[in-house]
């Protein structure tokens, strides 16, 4: 089956979610952080394949992002893409073809087996390694992974040899290649002082150091989330150097400080069209289609128009084959309009739409993998009684081909059981 075929590639893709979770724990990430670049790069990671994906918020941080960090910026655009989409080859192609999107997508698996401790992504680290157009995604992938390592790990776990020689030989590589911006320059400077301090626990140095590269390159990195590390993991160190006091200068929200950034990221829309852009926008949005917007939007509209806005919600759902929210979204629009009873709509019409409603229900179970047990509303199976037969047959035989994706065809039977056919 189709979706079988997916899943040998697909298969981290649920690990580095539940990694993004518990990145904010650890010391060495939220030293990181300090970087604004990298932070912005975590954060888009987080928002786009984190337990809570929302790409308004990844599209406003990679609008903003940090110059100089071209590519944590593409890495950021990868993650954002991966995503929404199941458009990426399997994974002996990924490993054995040389092209840009396979050296992310090859970064990508190894962040994620390397959070996860996963042995796996020294096989990902030696196949960037070995492809001298991936060498530079290769050190900088490394140094990445190690900002997201667990406090609890040896630094001896993290080099195939030891922390001097991957820094002797990432020097080595600078000398003949691209110059590293400013920017990228100092991730690189705070990934060393995190190995010397790992290597020679000496607090004051570590702590100097560090002042020292944040107040001189200060433009680099996020204030706030200096002081922030600071407080939780050196409370006792006080700063010498008189810096800004910031609101929030990180891509990150929260309770303490209200990021400026996401000011308006979340707002009901006045039109219909509004909306459906919106969603295109952040298909993970699920407070678009409340039952009084709906009802609220509907009243400019006609069926033709509403028809042509379906169609539009539909080309989205063929656009972002991962994201289960948007053919949810579409079931909770549909329903909504027939929750309304709009005077205004034929029988015929609203036949149409119960049809419709019927199709999204089985598209969003299908889409957020919930046929493990099979339920329907007593609702749902008043309106398929009510469609004539023509229209129920051409139902069924979408059930079948969709599910036939599936691995679960005892659901599909449950379900003719529960719709049957009229002769």
């Amino acid at each position: 089956m189709k979706l079988n075929s997916c899943i040998a590639t697909f298969t981290l893709f649920f690990y580095c979610v539940a990694a993004t979770a518990a990145m904010n724990s650890s010391r060495c990430s939220a030293l990181f952080d300090i970087h604004r670049g990298f932070n912005a790069f975590k954060n888009i990671t987080d928002y786009s394949i984190g337990f809570r994906p929302d790409l308004a918020y990844a599209t406003i941080i990679y609008n903003q992002f940090p110059k100089g960090n071209e590519s944590m910026k593409a890495a950021s655009a990868f993650m954002m893409d991966y995503a929404v989409q199941t458009n990426h080859p399997p994974l002996d192609t990924i490993m054995a073809a040389e092209s840009n999107a396979n050296g992310h997508f090859l970064s990508y698996l190894s962040l994620c087996s390397r959070f996860i401790g996963d042995t796996k992504y020294w096989q990902y680290n030696a196949t960037l390694h070995k492809i001298p157009s991936y060498e530079s995604l290769y050190y900088e992938t490394f140094i990445w992974e190690y900002a997201m390592r667990w406090d609890s790990r040896s630094i001896a776990d993290d080099f195939e040899t030891s922390a001097a020689d991957f820094i002797k030989a990432y020097d080595s590589f600078q000398l003949k290649s691209k110059p590293l911006t400013e920017s990228e320059l100092m991730l690189y400077e705070l990934f060393k002082i995190e190995i010397g301090f790992e290597i020679t626990n000496d607090k004051a140095a570590f702590l100097s150091q560090l002042e020292n590269l944040v107040v001189k390159h200060r433009e680099h990195f996020s204030i706030r989330n200096y002081y922030k590390f600071l407080n939780e993991y050196f409370p006792d160190y006080k700063v010498k150097a008189q810096l800004p006091d910031t609101v929030n200068d990180s891509f990150e929200t929260s309770r303490d400080a209200v990021n400026p950034l996401f000011a308006n990221i979340k707002q009901e829309y006045a039109t219909l069209g509004e909306t459906v852009k919106a969603l295109q926008n952040n298909p993970f949005d699920t407070s678009l289609f409340r039952y009084s917007n709906v009802e609220r939007m509907i009243k400019g509209e006609t069926f033709e128009s509403i028809l042509k806005y379906l169609a539009q919600l539909e080309d989205i759902e063929a656009s972002c084959p991962k994201v289960c929210s948007v053919p949810a979204n579409i079931f909770d629009f549909v329903k909504h309009i027939l929750d309304a009873e709009d005077k205004r709509f034929t029988n015929t019409q609203l036949l149409a739409f119960k049809s419709h409603l019927l199709k999204k229900w089985a598209d969003f179970h299908i889409a957020c993998h919930i046929t493990f047990a099979f339920y329907i509303d007593q609702i749902m199976i008043d309106y398929w009684n009510e469609l004539p037969a023509k229209d129920q047959a051409s139902l069924n035989a979408y059930f079948e081909k969709e599910f036939d994706r599936t691995d679960n065809h005892s659901y599909l039977l449950q379900m003719q059981k529960a719709l049957p056919l009229k002769r």
